[in-house]
């Protein structure tokens, strides 16, 4: 009889101990998901940026440069207007050409690697591409968790030479 009761009391601390480590489950799987997610698109934001760069270093204008995006980025829903942002910088233009959305922020400044300041060198091209993670396709699993992903972007930075 005491084996019984030992028995009952026990199962309702189990119960118990599933209800506590449901919600951090919940969390991690949720967080691995919307990793997987992120991390998948980020790579699509740096083949943009890539094949925007060889493209623009071939001598294409603005607007073969936007086609170029444009179908890389339809497949997942997004266009080069709403949430999309693409600068190119040009050594023989030296002016940036901004394609899309505005109201993302400027590309930040960075060292080029074939020159020891700021400055493009005579033939090289550099084409920042900035996605808003609210025109994405990539759910916000965690905000039901107070985490909240609505102000970030992706965005990458890919430098060409001109040919």
């Amino acid at each position: 009889m005491m084996i019984r009761r030992y028995q009952r009391s026990r199962s309702g601390s189990v119960v118990l101990e599933a209800l506590l480590a449901f919600p951090l489950l919940a969390i991690v799987t949720l967080a691995a998901v919307q990793f997987g997610q992120t991390l998948a698109f980020e790579q699509v934001v740096v083949a943009v940026a890539e094949e925007s760069a060889r493209e623009a270093a071939k001598g294409a204008n603005a607007d073969q440069v936007a086609d170029v995006v444009q179908t890389i980025l339809s497949p997942y829903g997004l266009s080069v207007d709403p949430g999309v942002r693409v600068d190119i910088e040009q050594t023989t233009e030296p002016t940036w050409v901004t394609l899309g959305d505005a109201s993302l922020p400027d590309p930040p400044s960075i060292t080029f690697v074939t020159a020891p300041t700021d400055s493009l060198a005579d033939d090289e091209i550099r084409v920042t591409v900035q996605v808003s993670f609210v025109a994405t396709r990539v759910p916000n699993l965690l905000s039901c968790f107070g985490v909240d992903f609505s102000d970030a972007r992706y965005s990458s930075t890919a430098l060409a030479v001109a040919q």
